[in-house]
C-alpha cells in the first residue's frame, strides 16, 4: 500500500483514478506485488490507508525515510 500511496503522489492521482490504474495496468500490478485475478484496493481502502498514516503522524515519518533513502541513493 505504500508504494501506491508513493505512486499516486508522483503521479498526481486522485483515489478513483489510482483504483483504475492498478487494476487496468499489468506493470503497476507486478510493481505493486499483485497477481491476476487477484484482489486489488480499491478507492476506500486507498484513502483509509492514507488518512490513518495522516492521522498517526506516521505518513510523513515514512516518508521522510523513503525521501532519505531517495537521497542517500543518488
Amino acid at each position: 500500500m505504500f508504494k501506491a500511496l508513493t505512486l499516486q503522489a508522483q503521479h498526481n492521482l486522485y483515489d478513483a483514478r489510482m483504483e483504475f490504474m492498478i487494476s487496468d495496468r499489468l506493470s503497476l500490478m507486478r510493481c505493486l506485488g499483485f497477481d491476476l485475478g487477484m484482489p486489488t484496493p480499491d478507492e476506500n481502502t486507498i484513502r483509509l490507508f492514507r488518512n490513518k498514516l495522516t492521522e498517526t503522524g506516521t505518513l510523513k515519518q515514512v516518508m521522510k525515510a523513503f525521501d532519505w533513502q531517495l537521497n542517500k541513493k543518488g
